[in-house]
């Protein structure tokens, strides 16, 4: 009596994860530079005659074959899936745009919007308020500490 757990042949992805595991840092680097390359693509003919080579034992199969068999089935590894575009200079040129279109827009506003200064704001009726409060003997200090 055999019990078997699992499925005796093992899925094509752990397959193809055994036979590309590296030895070393050179052998990494090598992988990670052909991750970079573009994917070969497979043809429908092609992929019909490896699927027909997948029924047999798996010994028999090349690497590119096995990797040839999985990109006919997967169109994108899951790396590919999982790398995002870099946005940095988009985001920074975005936030710039921001800031600059709401400087310009508070400075439209006050200028347009607000109009002039009032009389009250300007520095000869100033001078002729404090001429008044010390007249009237109210007190003549301005500003902070000014003693006067």
């Amino acid at each position: 009596l055999k019990i078997t757990l699992c499925d005796p042949r093992p899925k094509m992805a752990s397959m193809l994860r055994m036979c590309m595991k590296p030895a070393g840092a050179a052998a990494r680097q090598a992988v990670r530079t052909k991750a970079t390359a573009a994917p070969t693509q497979v043809g429908s003919s092609e992929l019909a005659s490896l699927l027909k080579k997948a029924e047999g034992p798996w010994g028999q199969l090349s690497v590119t074959d096995k990797t040839n068999l999985y990109r006919g089935v997967y169109k994108q590894t899951r790396a590919e899936l999982m790398k995002r575009p870099d946005d940095t200079m988009n985001i920074v040129g975005l936030i710039a745009v921001s800031i600059v279109g709401a400087y310009a827009l508070t400075e439209v506003i006050h200028h347009n919007v607000n109009g002039p200064a009032p009389d009250t704001m300007k520095q000869d009726w100033k001078n002729a308020e404090r001429i008044k409060q010390e007249g009237r003997g109210q007190n003549p200090v301005y500003g902070y500490g000014t003693p006067k």
